[in-house]
Order: structure tokens, then sequence, then C-alpha cells
């Protein structure tokens, strides 16, 4: 990554925090979303499992967001989970998150245009995405723009370094930018 490259991303990183105005659930109008927000994503308390894993920022909002989901579907839910393997390993030790939370329903893939487009085909309204570095590149960006065009996709919570998607039809069509 050129020093150009890495001022443009420097930039847009800014550019993001300043314009996520609604962190801490402001703005949100859909109760389940809104208590989502406030109750998990930003919940400042330590779990059992951080110990061993010692997660980084993005590994411990995504943890969040499943533990939460976990415990009011009461069940494993359908997770997709899509991240960048550009070193030969992935950046976030994401599917290890997902299976300290208990979920048995995990798909991990690596970004690939040809493997994007084949994952909307299993998902449903309880589905639940988790794309990883929805702004390291033009690329990604018009993908992640892309997803949020999309006619099943009702909700997207973008927080820069990872997105979350959701297909539920009970939520109003909306792009929250949050801030981690």
């Amino acid at each position: 990554m050129t020093l150009l490259d890495q001022l443009t991303f420097s930039c847009k990183r800014l550019r993001h925090y300043l314009l996520a105005w609604n962190t801490r659930g402001e703005g949100i109008h859909s109760p389940y979303l809104f208590d989502l927000v406030r109750h998990a994503l930003h919940d400042e308390g330590s779990f059992y499992c951080w110990e061993r894993l010692r997660p980084n920022a993005v590994e411990k909002v995504v943890f969040r967001l499943l533990n939460y989901l976990h415990q009011q579907s009461g069940q494993p839910l359908d997770i997709t989970i899509m991240q960048e393997d550009r070193y030969g390993r992935p950046k976030y030790r994401l599917a290890e998150i997902a299976r300290a939370v208990d979920q048995k329903n995990i798909v991990n893939v690596e970004k690939g245009s040809h493997v994007r487009e084949s994952l909307y085909v299993e998902l449903d309204e309880k589905s639940v995405m988790v794309v990883t570095d929805i702004h390291i590149d033009h690329e990604a960006e018009e993908y992640w723009a892309g997803v949020m065009r999309r006619d099943d996709v009702t909700t997207t919570m973008d927080f820069f370094d990872v997105g979350f998607i959701f297909y539920d039809k009970h939520y109003l069509k909306k792009n929250y930018k949050m801030k981690l």
C-alpha cells in the first residue's frame, strides 16, 4: 500500500467517523434494532471467552451481535461471514468468534465476485451477513453500495471495518453509519 493509498484510506476513515452520528441508537426507528445497538453492540462488559480469544474491536462487535441474536432467537442462526484473505489468512478470526457464541450454521468465505452472488441464493429473512473490509478499496466500496441497493436487503450497519446486513422485511430499508 503506497503512502497515497494510506492517506486516502485515513481520510475515508475520518470522514466516516465524522458522519457516523447515530452510534448509540439515536436515529434508529426500529425498536428491535435500537435495542440491538443500545444493549448489545455498545455493551462495555467483558464476556467469558475474551480471555482465551483476546479479540480486537471488530471481533468484539461481531461477537456482541451474534451473541445478542443467538439469545433473542434461542437457536443457532444462519450466519454468513465474508472477509478478505489477502495475505494467506483472514484478517479477523470471525469464524472462531461465531463458534464461541455456539453458532453452528456458519458460512465463512473469501470475497470474490463469483462467490458473492452465489451466497444470496441461500439467504432468507432471518439470515445475517457479516462483511469485513467494506471500505478497503474501490471494489469493496462498490460491492457494499450494491448490497445496499439489493431488494432483499432491508438494513445495513456500516462500522467502516465491518458491515452487517439484515434481510428481515420488518425493518425499514436504511443504511446506518456507526462507530466502533
